[in-house]
C-alpha cells in the first residue's frame, strides 16, 4: 500500500515510501494550497497498492504558479481588466485616480506592481488612471507688470501670449488677462 504522504516535507514523504519498499521519483509541481518544498502527492495515488520495488513519483510543491505582469499603461481601466485576466491575474476593485497633464483622461497612468513584475497567479494589480488636466485658477493679473504677470501665469502653469493693444494706462502695464479668475486645464494658453 502507497503511504499518503501529502503536506510532509520532501524528506519525511521520500523516507515514508522507501521505508514501504519503493524508488521514489520526485518531481516538481505548482500548487496554490500546500507550501513550497511539501509533498503534493504521489502517481499512483496513496493507499493505492503497488508492487514492492516499484517506481513512485512524488510531487513536490513549488509554490504557487508564476506570471509577468503585463504593461497596461495608456490602456482604460475596461482594457486593463480583460489585459490582466488573460495574464491570470486581477484588477484591484480600488482604482485610483490622478490629474495628468500628458496622459488622456481615461486611461492608464501607473500599475503597482509594476510592469514585468513576477508575481504569483490570481495577484491584484492596483491602477492609477488619468482624470486628464488639472484645473488651475488662472491668477489676477490686471493692474501688474507685463513681467511680474507672465511670471504669475506661468508659475500657475499656463502658457502665455502678450498682445500689445493702445490704451490710456502705461506702457507695459496688462489691463486684462483672457479667462482671468476662471479655472483653466494646466497648460492652457492665456492672452
Amino acid at each position: 500500500r502507497i503511504p499518503d504522504v501529502a503536506n510532509k516535507s520532501r524528506e519525511d514523504a521520500t523516507k515514508a515510501l522507501e521505508s514501504a519498499g519503493f524508488d521514489v521519483n520526485t518531481e516538481d509541481r505548482n500548487d496554490d494550497v500546500i507550501p513550497r518544498g511539501k509533498a503534493v502527492g504521489t502517481h499512483p495515488a496513496a493507499n493505492a497498492t503497488a508492487p514492492k520495488g516499484s517506481t513512485i513519483t512524488l510531487f513536490i510543491s513549488s509554490g504557487k504558479e508564476i506570471t509577468d505582469v503585463p504593461d497596461l499603461t495608456g490602456m482604460t481601466t475596461e482594457q486593463a481588466s480583460r489585459t490582466l485576466k488573460d495574464a491570470r491575474l486581477e484588477l484591484n476593485s480600488e482604482v485610483k485616480e490622478e490629474a495628468s497633464a500628458t496622459v488622456p483622461s481615461g486611461q492608464v497612468i501607473t500599475q503597482n506592481p509594476p510592469q514585468g513584475s513576477q508575481v504569483s497567479v490570481g495577484t491584484k494589480v492596483t491602477i492609477t488612471v488619468s482624470t486628464g488636466p488639472e484645473d488651475v485658477r488662472v491668477p489676477m493679473v490686471k493692474g501688474q507688470n507685463v513681467d511680474a504677470a507672465r511670471q504669475n501665469l506661468e508659475a500657475a502653469g499656463f502658457q502665455v501670449t502678450v498682445q500689445q493693444v493702445d490704451s490710456p494706462e502705461p506702457e507695459g502695464r496688462v489691463i486684462s488677462a483672457s479667462s482671468e479668475g476662471q479655472r483653466l486645464p494646466k497648460g492652457s494658453q492665456v492672452t
